[in-house]
């Protein structure tokens, strides 16, 4: 299924990237033409791109809630209930990697919010530092050591459970600083988290607007984003842990390692491709169908 998929993207991709030419033009090149591109770009457009990433705004203003109440009382309670919210936070984040668009493609706004397996080393350094992290301190350091994966790092522990979770911010000699680094990084997810839809809201009409053919029309440049997220579920987040790209297994590079929960992010990702491509009546599937391909 997943193999069809990506064979009938790259089929659209390539009548949709090519120039018209009535000379050399193909049925399905006029297939496509009647294609109505503004009621598929909107679908888009509201159904899936700006419901996501408003999806990951409000998550991400109760992760910061969660952090600080954590932080100012860290109990079981409050560890579970951040806990949660990080879960809420990176499911939204999957459901939005869909379709990095626009300004969020160009200004490279989702690598900061997830980019894994994190530098432990770099982490623990940073807290072994004694360094004041605040959100400004966060804005400014790399990607491997700032986003979701590396607040999973610091409030998950699969292989001590949360009583050693707990403990590091209870009593641990580094406690002030987890602290601290807990709530810049979910202040940071936040910051980031509003920014993305902002830039959405502003680019929102310019993307419905680049219709027709060529590669930097929406719809190939959207088409582009999916294929690309189903080849990196493939291979990065499975087959690459798995060991099926060299031959050589990495399980530290699964995703989620900390909180064991890479199969529910993966699904969280096929969830969104599958909405992306819609029904028979609306969406890719309904161009797909329209078009023969």
């Amino acid at each position: 299924m997943k193999k069809l998929l990506v064979l009938s993207l790259s089929l659209l991709i390539a009548v949709v990237s090519c120039k018209k030419n009535e000379s050399t033009e193909t049925p399905a090149g006029e297939a496509f033409d009647k294609v109505d591109q503004h009621a598929l770009l909107s679908f888009w457009a509201d159904s899936i791109i700006g419901s996501s990433y408003a999806e990951f705004e409000l998550a991400g203003a109760e992760l910061a809630q969660h952090s600080s109440e954590f932080a100012a009382n860290p109990t079981n309670g409050s560890l579970l209930a951040l806990q949660e919210s990080w879960s809420k936070s990176a499911l939204a984040l999957k459901r939005m990697e869909c379709l990095m668009v626009g300004p969020i493609a160009e200004k490279l706004l989702y690598l900061p919010l997830d980019r894994w397996p994190v530098n432990e080393s770099a982490i623990n350094a940073l807290i072994a530092s004694g360094t004041t992290i605040d959100s400004t301190f966060i804005a400014n350091q790399g990607s491997l050591v700032k986003g979701i994966p590396a607040l999973e790092y610091l409030i998950f522990s699969r292989k001590n459970g949360n009583a050693f979770v707990l403990e590091q911010f209870t009593t641990g000699t580094k406690q002030k600083v987890l602290k601290s680094y807990v709530t810049a990084l979910s202040a940071n997810i936040r910051g980031m988290g509003v920014l993305i839809n902002t830039e959405w809201k502003a680019y929102r009409s310019t993307y419905l607007s680049k219709t027709g053919r060529g590669t930097t029309s929406s719809l190939a440049v959207s088409l582009n984003a999916v294929i690309t997220l189903c080849e990196n579920v493939k291979n990065k987040k499975i087959g690459k842990p798995l060991g099926a790209i060299d031959g050589v297994a990495r399980h530290e590079e699964i995703e989620s390692n900390y909180a064991d929960q890479g199969t529910q992010l993966i699904l969280a990702n096929l969830y969104e491709i599958r909405r992306f491509t819609g029904t028979k009546d609306r969406g890719l599937n309904k161009v797909l169908n329209d078009m023969q391909i």
